[in-house]
């Protein structure tokens, strides 16, 4: 808790990865609409699903299991990021 208040949190692993793009655009706007800060892991492939939905994509690689690469994509240079700009 922080300030006497709590905050819940939900743990979904692989959730995005196992849904069609139907219902995880339908699943993003709904944690929008009831007014959730979500952190999404999901697979390369389903970025330009998300993409469209979220305000920003920290994305991850590990190519070579020796250095990660981390890049901060936000609203328009999320298109950059789908269409294979990184």
């Amino acid at each position: 808790t922080h300030l006497g208040h709590s905050f819940p949190t939900r743990r979904s692993s692989d959730l995005f990865s196992k849904m069609d793009e139907e219902h995880a655009m339908i699943s993003i706007e709904l944690l929008r609409k009831l007014g959730f800060q979500a952190i999404i892991a999901a697979p390369d492939d389903k970025i330009p699903v998300i993409g469209p939905c979220v305000d920003k994509i920290l994305y991850m690689k590990n190519e070579n299991k020796r250095m990660i690469t981390i890049a901060e994509f936000e609203d328009k240079e999320i298109g950059k990021l789908i269409n294979g700009g990184l």
